[in-house]
């Protein structure tokens, strides 16, 4: 690890991206040993965690929390401070004064220098905006070969594909909704389209119609039209 960090240094690469719930703290505190041998000095990295994730929990964006996920980080970083602190991912029960409050104490005693979120709607980033006074300098986005959905989803609109957002005119997108496998995603499909393909207006008199010439066919009745049944005017006046 030391090699690494050195040779990304020599490289002109000397950002560095943890958060406390990668291997539960464990990658933070490699890194932080690894710092201890390399001959990089710390103001030539820029170091970058996040918090807020709890696991079995989901998020908890709480004062109390984010000075405890802080302290945790910089003591497994060795390191007096952070270059950048994330929120990881939103926290729909998020009360921005909460996060406001630990962004001033964390920024009073010098342990964050500057502060942004992840994955956050900018509807979300807004929200906190009301309390914190910081500015919130990004909003990293969850983006790679695997998680490609901010470019994907627009493509494969209305396809019956993994990916797909949008199938029939419902909200179908498989990362919200959690359908799980496309074998299921196609019966779903399926299932939307047999009911958006139902008895249509004027479905009863042709059946009707059908029939009659069947009958007529038989000689079981006689050659004139069939009758028209008061429903089906109604049907074709709609």
């Amino acid at each position: 690890i030391p090699y690494y960090i050195e040779h990304c240094c020599d490289l002109g690469i000397n950002f560095f991206d943890h958060a406390d719930v990668y291997s539960d703290g464990e990658c933070e505190s490699l890194f932080g040993e690894a710092m201890k041998s390399v001959s990089v000095p710390r103001d030539k990295m820029i170091i970058q965690s996040k918090c807020g994730i709890i696991r079995g929990v989901m998020y908890d964006f709480s004062y109390e929390h984010i000075i405890k996920s802080v302290d945790g980080i910089l003591e497994r970083l060795g390191t007096d401070y952070l270059d950048i602190l994330l929120l990881h991912r939103p926290d729909a029960l998020c009360e921005p004064e909460e996060v406001a409050k630990a962004f001033d104490e964390l920024e009073s005693k010098g342990k964050v220098r500057y502060f942004g979120v992840s994955n956050h709607r900018p509807s979300q980033i807004e929200l906190l905006k009301t309390c914190v006074r910081q500015e919130i300098h990004c909003n990293q986005m969850r983006f790679s070969i695997p998680y490609s959905s901010l470019v994907s989803t627009g493509i494969e609109a209305n396809m019956i594909t993994e990916g797909g957002a949008d199938r029939n005119g419902d909200l179908a997108r498989n990362h919200c909704s959690g359908m799980g496998s496309f074998q299921r995603q196609k019966r779903l499909f399926r299932r939307q389209q047999r009911d958006l393909s139902g008895p249509k207006l004027g479905a009863r008199r042709n059946q009707r119609e059908v029939q009659h010439h069947k009958d007529r066919d038989r000689g079981s009745v006689d050659s004139s039209s069939p009758r028209e049944d008061p429903d089906d005017r109604r049907n074709d006046e709609l």
